[in-house]
């Protein structure tokens, strides 16, 4: 049997879509919204049963290089013995977050926003 139909075969299923036209002149704007749509979607997705984020490892480095910085943790893997769960990790990051001046806040600003509930 060559050819036909196959079981799974084809684009997979997602969010429905629709064909607009587009002023060339907006193209730039309309992608950045899709982009946002998409970051925010599988922000949500990536959140615990207790609706709590959790953090990539690009995030986990951020939020360590402040608390090593600060003096809460003195390792990398006393570090990681406190952020071994998302309520733990929440915990840590709610401990140093007042402490922070402007320049280490916006270095952790992406795992704030996380942390925002809408």
């Amino acid at each position: 049997m060559r050819g036909g139909k196959r079981e799974g075969s084809g684009r997979k299923k997602g969010e429905p879509t629709k064909t607009i036209r587009v002023p060339e002149s907006l193209i730039d704007e309309v992608k950045k919204l899709i982009e946002r749509h998409k970051k925010k979607k599988v922000q949500n997705e990536s959140r615990n049963k207790n609706q709590l984020p959790l953090l990539n490892s690009g995030q986990l480095l951020l939020l360590q290089d402040v608390m090593i910085k600060y003096g809460k943790v003195k390792s990398k893997s006393a570090f990681r013995n406190l952020t071994s769960n998302p309520n733990k990790c929440k915990n840590v990051f709610l401990e140093i977050v007042g402490e922070l001046n402007d320049n280490d806040f916006e270095t952790i600003k992406e795992v704030a926003d996380l942390y925002r509930m809408d």
